[in-house]
Formats: structure tokens, C-alpha cells, sequence
């Protein structure tokens, strides 16, 4: 797949379904090939039935944990990782939502969770072995290590205390050039997750494409005017959902400036309203500052993944200036800054969570203090405007199983993450998707081992 630019671009969001060939020869998918078994104690499936009826619960259960594997698929094999001749470890692997498909796409597949009983069906149904794990990361026992180490949705129930010595233990099992792939929560997307659990419906999720696709016109030529062109922008929503995607772009130029026009060219999606395009500068002009756009739009019917169409903008300098962006045409990055792309519901969300400016949350009551750090030097930092960048709170997300003091909910920054890894620093980050890239409940990433 190649973008407008001719980029290659990795496409996350095809529908083709990975084939595999039986005992027989024969083509089936890999949806096809699954044990679909669910044990009556699995917790994932719980939570469906809680949502949906059986057989739509059953469907879910299924269907969205073979969207993720077929995307890490694509992004483990942009990696260079060959599945056929690799170890897999799926830690915190429960009752094997994502095993079933695992086995079928790596040599050898390894599980390890809490409970013995989790251990048992996993060798029973889908023929793997594994470890017993546990709540202490220092206490974990395997010493064998793994081509790669799946771990999805321990991160976003762990307190601060244990967050990066479990961050440590599991690269720790990771071969060296190996995988680590984790799943977070973020701020942004627990806002949005808020918003869609108020309103019924799916959270509205908008991201930009592979590489975030900005293009200026005569990069770093001094002028006037320069354009700044968007595209790639997608939309998941459900009806009903209204709100602005909102795509904020790093901007540095040696000169001030101001937004002059903006326009959009809409794709015409059935069920889809836009509304009039804005930009307008967001920081100082003439220092470190952004452009931020906003979209307005509607949903009438349902979107899976649907291109919005491309936004331009013009801006005016005050004398001839060169000015900087993301630019994939010339595979320039300044500063390590690059855009993001979120949606901002229409509605506040009333209660606790407040949405902050820079799509932190925090409570407005002040009840959900960040969690102090037991991790010596390493202390969870602010977070624009002094708002916390990790914050837990000891909700019963396991029906009693596990202590809601040891295992909640937990919201951490992408600036988080990075500072826990390199406090780690065996870990090397290669890739991280929002919510709504990979999964649309989950931040994903992907460290190597050095």
C-alpha cells in the first residue's frame, strides 16, 4: 500500500483475512482454523455478556481479538520477525482469547497467568505449556526467553508501585532483538472510552493513517506563504456521535505567522456530515508552536475506518521565512515532534472526569490523585498543567478475584511509558498505535530488546 506522497505505508486496517493451509492443503482463515471453546470463567467473555447477548457476545469475544492479531501479524512481520521459525510468550494470557489464534501463526507458543486452572486449559484446548506467574514481578520464576513477549491489559489494571518493575520482569523474558508488545491505556482514550460508555455506543476514534502524512509545499524554501496539507485522516464512530476530530501539527519557523485560509476536500461517506474546517496557531508563533486543525462532523450511520478526506491550510509569514513540519516526503522529523489526531466529543463529560486542553483527565473533586511511586527515582511526572501522567484507581475490575488495591484501572501517558523504558533501559521502542489504530479500547507498543 502506498499513501498519496508514495510513501509505503503499512496497511493495518485491510479486511483479507490471513490464510492457512490444513492437513489437507486446503485455504481456510485463520478465524476459521480457531478453537472456538470459552471457558465459563473467562473473564473477557464476562464483560461481553455484560454488553450484548450471547451470541453477539460470542462474536465479539472472537472477531475483535482476530482484528488485533492480524495487525500485530502485519507490524510483527514489518519488524522482521518471521512467525513461522519464532517463540511466542502470551503473558497474562487467561483463558486464551488471543492463544487460540497464536498458535496457529508461531513455532512455538508458551502462556503464563496467576492460576493453575488457566495453565490447564491452555494445554488441554490449544496444546501449549507455560508457567505459573505472580502479583510479585520479583518473584516470577522463568528464567527461558522468548523471540516475542505479548502482554495485553495487565499494564492498564497495574498500581504505580509494581508498573515498571513489571515493565523490567518482562523484558527481562524477551530474547535479545526480540519483541516486547504491550497494551496502555491513555488519557485521551479513557476520556473517549468515558464518553462512549455514557452515551451506549462505541468511543469515537480518529488517527491519521501509517506515517502522519503532512506535506508542505517548497520545504524550507524562505517565502510569504506556505501550504500544509493533511490527509489520512479516519474515522471509527457509531450514530449518534458528534464532536470535532481535532490534528494538532508541530510548527517551528523563523519567523511569526498566522493561519490565512483553510480548506477541506471532503470524501463523500454516506452517513458522514463535516462542517466547516478551522486551523489556527496553537502556541508562539515564531517558536516552538503547532497548527491545530478541527473537523466538525456528524455520524448518522455506522463507520469502520473511513478516510474524512484532506485539509489544507495556508499560512502567512511576515517576512519571507522557512518553516519546518513533519515531512514523510523527505523522512524529516524536528525534534522528535510529530502530529497527533484525536476526537473531541461535543459534549463535555459531567461527573468526575474532566477533559483537559492537552487530553489529560483528571477529577474535578481532586478524588483521583496519582498513585505515589515506590519505584525509588523513578516518580510519575506531570503532565501538562501539572495533571497526572499515570493515575489508578482500585476499581473491582476481576468480580473479586484479585485485591482492587493491587489490580484496577490505570490511565499512563505516552511520556510515561517512554520514561519507564528507559529507566528500564534494555528496551528500545519501535512502534506505538494509539487507541483505534490497532484496537480501539487499547494504546499498543512495541519495545525491542537490546
Amino acid at each position: 500500500m502506498e499513501t498519496e506522497s508514495g510513501i509505503p505505508c503499512l496497511d493495518l486496517m485491510s479486511e483479507s483475512p490471513t490464510r492457512l493451509s490444513d492437513e489437507r492443503g486446503h485455504s481456510t482463515t485463520l478465524l476459521e482454523r480457531i478453537d472456538r471453546t470459552i471457558h465459563p470463567r473467562c473473564e473477557m467473555y464476562g464483560y461481553a455478556r455484560t454488553q450484548l447477548e450471547n451470541k453477539r457476545a460470542r462474536a465479539y469475544y472472537f472477531e475483535t481479538a482476530h482484528e488485533l492479531v492480524v495487525r500485530l501479524q502485519a507490524v510483527l512481520e514489518e519488524q522482521g520477525t518471521v512467525l513461522e521459525t519464532s517463540s511466542l510468550l502470551d503473558f497474562a494470557s487467561g483463558y486464551g482469547r488471543f492463544t487460540r489464534f497464536f498458535v496457529h501463526l508461531f513455532r512455538e507458543v508458551q502462556v503464563s497467568d496467576l492460576e493453575p486452572e488457566m495453565l490447564a486449559y491452555a494445554s488441554r484446548r490449544f496444546g501449549v505449556d507455560g508457567f505459573l506467574s505472580s502479583t510479585d514481578p520479583a518473584a516470577l520464576s522463568n528464567t527461558r526467553r522468548f523471540d516475542v513477549v505479548f502482554c495485553f491489559s495487565l499494564f492498564t489494571h497495574l498500581p504505580a508501585s509494581v508498573w515498571i518493575d513489571w515493565l523490567g520482569a518482562l523484558a527481562g523474558l524477551v530474547n535479545e532483538g526480540g519483541l516486547l508488545v504491550f497494551s496502555t491505556r491513555s488519557p485521551a482514550l479513557a476520556t473517549s472510552l468515558a464518553v462512549a460508555s455514557r452515551s451506549g455506543g462505541r468511543a469515537p476514534v480518529a488517527y491519521m493513517e501509517g506515517i502522519p502524512h503532512t506535506v508542505i509545499s517548497s520545504p524550507f524554501q524562505p517565502e510569504e506563504r506556505k501550504s500544509v496539507s493533511l490527509y489520512g485522516v479516519r474515522v471509527t464512530a457509531d450514530p449518534g456521535a458528534e464532536g470535532v476530530v481535532e490534528i494538532r501539527v508541530p510548527v517551528i519557523s523563523d519567523a511569526h505567522w498566522w493561519v490565512e485560509q483553510t480548506f477541506l476536500e471532503p470524501v463523500t461517506v454516506a452517513g458522514l456530515s463535516l462542517g466547516p474546517v478551522s486551523a489556527e496557531p496553537d502556541g508562539t508563533p515564531g517558536e516552538w508552536g503547532a497548527v491545530r486543525f478541527r473537523i466538525p462532523l456528524s455520524v448518522q450511520a455506522p463507520l469502520r475506518d473511513v478516510a474524512i478526506g484532506r485539509v489544507t491550510t495556508i499560512l502567512r509569514f511576515r517576512r519571507p521565512a522557512v518553516i519546518q513540519v513533519e515531512n514523510p516526503e523527505s523522512g524529516t522529523r524536528v525534534a522528535g515532534r510529530q502530529p497527533d489526531c484525536r476526537f473531541v466529543p461535543a459534549e463535555e463529560i459531567s461527573g468526575q472526569l474532566e477533559t483537559m486542553s492537552d487530553g489529560s483527565i483528571a477529577t474535578k473533586d481532586g478524588s483521583a490523585d496519582p498513585v505515589a511511586s515506590q519505584n525509588g527515582a523513578f516518580e510519575p511526572g506531570p503532565c501538562g498543567g501539572g495533571q497526572p501522567d499515570f493515575l489508578f484507581e482500585p476499581t473491582n475490575e476481576t468480580s473479586g478475584r484479585l485485591e482492587p488495591a493491587s489490580y484496577g484501572s490505570t490511565t499512563v501517558t505516552d511520556d510515561f511509558v517512554r520514561r519507564a523504558a528507559s529507566q528500564v533501559g534494555t528496551l528500545e521502542l519501535v512502534r506505538h498505535f494509539p487507541g483505534g489504530e490497532l484496537d480501539d479500547y487499547q494504546d499498543i507498543y512495541f519495545f525491542r530488546r537490546r
